[in-house]
């Protein structure tokens, strides 16, 4: 008799300001296969920043979101999102390994703005080696945490473990046969926050949020053709779907010529004070396809820049989700991904 995983029946769900995301894979043997996804709406207004603002509606949307997709568990591995999170590689001697948790404690004291009695925080040990011992360290603070817990438990879901959305964005993006031994950098583009996230020797080094995302490209066009946003951002997917217009075209230039400015400045530091060089940029989320973003990053950055794929480490053929919509669902992916290989 084959006793249930639990992992089995646990679905990825991202929950975004503007959209909530959801993938359920399920493994038999060697073979995963996505047994369902999609995408929900979320009113403005509901969250800020990845703050939620009103518990009761959101609860009732994810409820009412899941029950539609016919998910047949309650199990979820859910997002945090990376405005609210910290993340950090520290290092300590081995001779200190007894004294791991006091160790990090120090280190959240000096990196992150909170005391620790108002932060939850989580750790693994990703390498020991030169006497020395590798942490990767994930805070939040505990307001935020129980707002997302309160709210799933009020969709009725039973959530096992809440991920920062950069480590599920890897968890779908990097292919687990290669070591990443090279500096790369992630770039998630979404609706209304992203994030750069730089890898080295295999680890995450730095996390930055920027202030770019798709709803500033959207409001630029809103306010030039003196639509509403939803008529905005509709002309906006037309126009990467081949559509030209020329005022879409002039605030897409503007916006690549922001983001451009801003990641060169956090590559230099990063390069500057490791004396290593960014060797790629892999680009996710739904701004990745924005037409002409690859081109413009590489001729203007010198960087190889590719769209990322998130199924990887899960399909070797064409996958059952479209390039341009797989992008999208990165973060609910590598949510997926983690229910599906972890025996909680």
């Amino acid at each position: 008799m084959e006793l249930l995983n639990l992992s089995s029946r646990v679905f990825g769900l991202d929950i975004g300001d503007l959209s909530l995301k959801m993938v359920l894979l399920e493994k038999t043997g060697k073979k995963i296969k996505v047994k369902c996804y999609g995408e929900k709406a979320v009113p403005q207004g509901y969250f800020e920043r990845g703050e939620i603002k009103k518990e009761a509606e959101i609860a009732k949307i994810i409820k009412d979101f899941i029950k539609a997709q016919k998910i047949y568990t309650s199990y979820a591995v859910a997002v945090l999102p990376e405005t609210k999170t910290f993340i950090k590689t520290i290092e300590i001697p081995v001779s200190e390994k007894g004294n791991i948790l006091e160790n990090i404690k120090k280190e959240i004291e000096l990196y992150v703005p909170f005391k620790i009695e108002e932060i939850y925080f989580d750790w693994k040990i990703i390498s020991q080696e030169n006497n020395k011992i590798k942490i990767l360290v994930g805070v939040s603070s505990k307001n935020i945490i129980d707002s997302y817990l309160k709210v799933l438990k009020m969709a009725g879901l039973r959530p096992v473990s809440l991920e920062i959305e950069s480590v599920a964005i890897l968890d779908a993006l990097l292919d687990k046969k290669e070591n990443f031994l090279k500096p790369l950098a992630v770039l998630d583009l979404g609706a209304t926050r992203s994030s750069l996230i730089i890898i080295d020797e295999g680890v995450i080094q730095l996390t930055i949020s920027l202030p770019h995302a798709g709803v500033n490209l959207t409001q630029a066009i809103a306010g030039d053709l003196k639509i509403s946003f939803e008529e905005a951002q509709k002309i906006k997917r037309e126009f990467c779907q081949n559509q030209k217009n020329d005022t879409v075209a002039k605030n897409i230039t503007l916006f690549f010529n922001n983001l451009i400015q801003s990641l060169s400045s956090h590559l230099k530091f990063y390069e500057e004070n490791s004396e290593k060089k960014i060797e790629k940029i892999i680009v996710c989320g739904g701004g990745a396809n924005l037409p002409g973003l690859i081109a413009c990053f590489e001729q203007n950055l010198k960087i190889k820049t590719i769209k990322g794929n998130p199924w990887i480490n899960i399909f070797e053929k064409e996958p059952p989700i479209p390039e341009d919509q797989s992008l999208i669902y990165t973060t609910a992916i590598g949510l997926a991904l983690r229910g599906l290989e972890e025996n909680f």
